[in-house]
């Protein structure tokens, strides 16, 4: 979250968002705030995670456009987190600060605990992960949002800005240059559509048979090889041998 957004974040909004959705304030515990503010709780017997995002970040028609997807892929029995109304029967809650918002969504607790994917993976992990990926995209192919929910993002439009994160003028056009080779390539029903885009092992609780997958903020309309790209990216970054026992590594977890 920008250090702008973090100062006028205090404890009576922390508060009034766990009262919009019903959480005991004493059971609030901060799990973790890098683009959001991310709390768990407890609604009755219920355990759940609050998420506090600005606007500075995305506004409440964009988290809206996020959670009418996911409880779209919830209805039609994906295993992901889903989301959790308020106590008003809504899916995204807004509290002034200033002149902007903090836009506030609850989403259930993942079953299961978070993976290591080199020390306890193999390959059944490994195909449950593809699995659950194909069953995303299937689903996927038949949503479209519901009445006022507007479409979500695109995730190409997106990343033109990363180039002002580069200084050095061979690498900016070397950017440009990628994005403009992918923009040039077909887009289908079936190849373009909307993804998770960070589904990452972080992202992914597993329970031995399933995997529950949560953090759709940086859902947006992509090409789904993506969501194979990101964990292979991820997988294989961290693999502790040689060059060749990486690309050895990476053809059989994409496999």
């Amino acid at each position: 979250m920008k250090k702008e957004a973090e100062k006028l974040f205090d404890d009576n909004i922390l508060r009034n968002g766990a009262k919009l959705f019903g959480v005991e304030l004493d059971t609030l515990k901060q799990l973790a705030g890098f683009e959001n503010l991310i709390y768990g709780g407890r609604q009755g017997t219920r355990e759940v995670i609050l998420r506090y995002g600005h606007t500075s970040h995305r506004d409440s028609a964009d988290v809206a456009a996020e959670l009418d997807w996911l409880a779209y892929l919830k209805r039609r029995g994906a295993t992901v987190c889903g989301p959790i109304p308020s106590l008003a029967g809504n899916l995204v809650e807004t509290i002034p600060a200033g002149e902007t918002e903090f836009v506030i969504c609850a989403v259930e607790k993942a079953q299961g605990k978070p993976m290591k994917p080199l020390e306890e993976g193999g390959d059944g992990f490994f195909y449950h992960w593809g699995r659950t990926t194909a069953q995303l995209h299937r689903l996927t192919r038949e949503y479209s949002p519901s009445e006022g929910i507007q479409k979500r993002g695109d995730y190409l439009e997106r990343s033109r800005v990363f180039d002002q994160f580069l200084l050095d003028g061979r690498e900016r056009a070397f950017f440009q240059e990628i994005v403009q080779q992918v923009e040039s390539l077909p887009r289908t029903s079936e190849n373009y559509l909307l993804c998770h885009t960070d589904l990452h092992h972080g992202n992914f609780h597993y329970d031995g048979t399933n995997l529950w997958i949560f953090d759709f903020d940086d859902c947006a309309y992509h090409y789904r090889v993506h969501d194979l790209a990101m964990p292979l990216y991820y997988v294989t970054w961290r693999h502790p041998g040689s060059e060749s026992e990486k690309l050895e590594f990476a053809a059989r977890f994409f496999k």
